[in-house]
């Protein structure tokens, strides 16, 4: 995810004359508590649908970085979250594209001990791999930039390996010799890195060495995708609506139970940056009328529209609903070789429908 599409529900909310509130409610069936203290998390149950909410000061744009979910695993890594950024671990953020890695560095930084001091980012894509020594250990480099706060390292994958030795070794001994120079400097900076995987596919390749992987991170937070989270699309969704109303200065169109339904029916393979462009081009497209189906427009269809109307609801519901079984079962019947016992208990209905359900499908 692009540092200028920070597409996820952690977006900075500006309160008037540029303050953050302390405390305000967000449409969309959750509260949001801001705590006033950097180093402080705000995460509890809300009587909202259990959605849990989690909020904290960034010092450097006097806003709030917000996280919500209603997804019991996803609560589990905010309680994590929590944990690991009162100390002084090396932690690994690993997920797919669009799920949040850096707003959740962010967030892991200004709940530390080192919201005070610089949260600088280094973005491997932006830098050809010739030149990122010099930016790391230059005379004026992020590293020294980054002294008494936190380095983050944004898909460390596209390092060359020995560079990401030699910064290890620097965080670790607290000290590294500039590129140029003779002296060495001292160092007190947390490492946080990033990558667009899953860390087990990271760990059974031949990209680094698990020793190496060990000595990058001393946690490994998850950042799951949106398939995954399945319960927090509704509010992502009605999130970001919410916000692109009120920047449009217009009122929050009524969504329908039909659309709903058809979004959750969705992979979300974008994942939160998926989220909030279907929300956007819904707004523009429905207002001031209410948002239906036609209006939740996927660049990946999981049905064909017709060219000549009329466009039957229920058929395309029904065409949508097909289609993911028919993966589901496949997928299923691939996992468990062939055995449809295993997989009827799985999917919690009886091996009588699920025999009707792949000779429906033709599968």
């Amino acid at each position: 995810m692009d540092k200028k599409e920070k597409a996820d529900e952690l977006q900075p909310v500006k309160a008037k004359r540029g303050r953050p509130r302390l405390s305000e409610k967000i449409p969309g069936q959750y509260d949001q508590s801001v705590s006033k203290s950097p180093s402080k998390l705000s995460l509890k149950q809300q009587p909202y649908g259990e959605v849990v909410s989690c909020s904290v000061l960034d010092k450097s744009t006097e806003s709030a970085i917000t996280f919500f979910t209603r997804d019991d695993a996803m609560k589990q890594i905010l309680n994590d979250l929590k944990g690991v950024a009162k100390t002084n671990y090396k932690v690994l953020i690993h997920g797919l594209q669009g799920c949040g890695k850096t707003l959740m560095a962010r967030m892991i930084h200004n709940l530390s001990e080192r919201a005070n001091s610089a949260f600088v980012e280094f973005d491997t894509k932006a830098i050809a791999p010739d030149d990122m020594e010099s930016f790391l250990f230059g005379q004026t480099s992020l590293l020294s930039k980054a002294n008494h706060g936190t380095l983050y390292i944004k898909d460390f994958l596209n390092m060359p390996v020995w560079l990401l030795e030699k910064l290890v070794a620097a965080v670790d001994s607290h000290r590294y010799v500039p590129v140029g120079g003779v002296e060495p400097e001292n160092l007190n900076v947390r490492l946080i890195t990033s990558v667009s995987k899953d860390i087990k596919s990271v760990a059974n390749s031949n990209d680094v060495t698990e020793n190496l992987l060990y000595r990058l991170s001393d946690f490994f937070l998850p950042a799951p995708p949106l398939k995954d989270r399945a319960a927090d699309v509704k509010i992502l969704f009605d999130h970001f609506l919410a916000n692109t109303c009120a920047n449009l200065k217009i009122d929050v169109p009524v969504v329908s139970n039909e659309a709903y339904r058809l979004m959750d029916t969705h992979d979300w393979p974008g994942n939160i940056a998926e989220v909030k462009s279907i929300a956007k081009n819904a707004v523009l497209k429905a207002a001031p009328n209410m948002i239906t189906i036609e209006h939740i427009m996927f660049l990946k269809q999981p049905y064909t529209l017709p060219q000549d109307g009329p466009l039957r609801l229920k058929e395309v519901i029904s065409g949508v609903v097909a289609t993911y079984e028919t993966n589901i079962i496949r997928e299923l019947l691939e996992r468990f070789k062939g055995n449809k016992s295993k997989v009827s208990r799985y999917l919690a209905i009886d091996y009588k429908t699920l025999l009707n359900k792949i000779k429906e499908h033709n599968i």
